[in-house]
């Protein structure tokens, strides 16, 4: 069984008052935007950016010619 059909079999047991509140809970999870840190279009890998500095303890293009 599918946990969509595990769920929707518990849906069908709830009462009243507990299916209104679920609905409520829903509609404001699915209006609610996702929270990001990032703007729109801004590359979520940037803040990692120098990071690994000095990890290599030279230039970072001069160790791609190296691997080349």
């Amino acid at each position: 069984m599918t946990a969509f059909k595990t769920i929707l079999k518990e849906v069908e047991q709830l009462q009243d008052n507990e299916l209104h509140l679920l609905i409520h809970i829903l509609v404001d999870k699915i209006h609610t935007p996702p929270v990001t840190s990032e703007k729109p279009g801004e590359n979520p890998f940037r803040k990692y950016r120098g990071r690994a500095k000095g990890v290599w303890n030279q230039d970072a293009q001069a160790y791609v010619n190296e691997l080349r």
